[in-house]
């Protein structure tokens, strides 16, 4: 008797090489996405730099000391001289048209 099954035949598997052209678009994907991701931090950075107004724009004034409404008791006010809305430094007992509780 013959068998009449006849052998299976592997393929030979296939190995993945670096081509030219794949190490190209790598590069080339690679570069844009880096490009891409340090623009949008730059822009991140230009626009916290900008959100702020100046202290002129805010009516910004200094007061001697305590007041009903300054900077300590204001909800964009951190201390020690940090404003959310303000150019800082500021100072606790200063006032501005941005004042709120």
């Amino acid at each position: 008797m013959t068998e009449t099954n006849p052998k299976k035949v592997i393929a030979p598997a296939r190995r993945e090489c670096m081509t030219r052209r794949r190490f190209v678009q790598m590069a080339a994907t690679g570069a844009a996405a880096t490009a891409v991701l340090g623009t949008a931090a730059s822009a991140q950075e230009r626009d916290e730099k900008s959100s702020k107004s100046s202290k002129e724009l805010a009516g910004y004034i200094e007061k001697d000391g305590p007041s009903a409404q300054s900077c300590t008791t204001c909800h964009w006010f951190y201390d020690p001289d940090e404003c959310v809305l303000v150019v800082s430094p500021v100072s606790p007992w200063a006032y501005c048209n941005y004042y709120e509780d």
